[in-house]
């Protein structure tokens, strides 16, 4: 984990002009089109970078209380000078949230998982945040074409990005349902990425 976060540290003055800006955009897009942001809402953004995502759901309710969080100090400190202050952001680690139990009503998580090297820990943390029937929107590179791609990308990408675990659909639709999710829907955006809308199970769909 040092060298992962060393390596987002680095990253984080330079971050808002990468190249893959027009796809985490895509992934931004489809979440607060899912989302539909709406007044007095209590949302957490989790590996939430320099804070893009809720710089734009801030533009778009007048009241609630959004929250970023993220395991780079650098990202966090460059969030905290750049976006709105009304925006609380954190420094919090994705497998241990620093968060009381259902606390939320949206968990939002943005091209991000596939850096967790602790991927069902993280879903249950998400899962222990959120309110009964709040809602998580999960965007990643996911996608069931061309078996075996999922595999030879993470091989790929981890030469640039350090160990990375991306995870066909299949293979992420049980591990939310082992978290205690609730599949709403998927959405596909980009060339690789999906969108899982999943709720926290109540009485009524546990």
């Amino acid at each position: 984990m040092t060298d992962g976060r060393e390596r987002f540290d680095n990253w984080a003055k330079n971050y808002d002009r990468s190249i893959l800006n027009p796809y985490f955009n895509c992934a931004h897009s489809a979440i607060i089109r899912a989302l539909n942001p709406k007044n007095g809402m209590r949302i957490l953004d989790i590996g939430c970078g320099t804070g893009k995502l809720l710089e734009k759901i801030a533009g778009i309710i007048d009241s609630g209380e959004l929250v970023g969080t993220d395991f780079s100090e650098e990202m966090i400190e460059v969030a905290r000078k750049t976006r709105k202050k009304e925006i609380k952001f954190l420094v919090s680690d994705a497998m241990s949230l620093d968060f009381e139990n259902e606390s939320f009503d949206a968990v939002l998580n943005a091209v991000s998982f596939h850096h967790y090297p602790e991927q069902g820990r993280a879903l249950n943390e998400m899962y222990r945040v959120l309110k009964n029937r709040g809602r998580l929107y999960l965007a990643d590179h996911s996608f069931d074409f061309f078996p075996g791609l999922a595999y030879a990308m993470s091989f790929a990408m981890s030469f640039f990005e350090g160990p990375i675990k991306i995870s066909g659909k299949r293979k992420m639709r049980s591990m939310l349902d082992r978290a205690g999710f609730f599949p709403l829907y998927e959405k596909s955006f980009g060339l690789i990425g999906t969108l899982y809308v999943a709720e926290k199970k109540g009485a009524e769909n546990g």
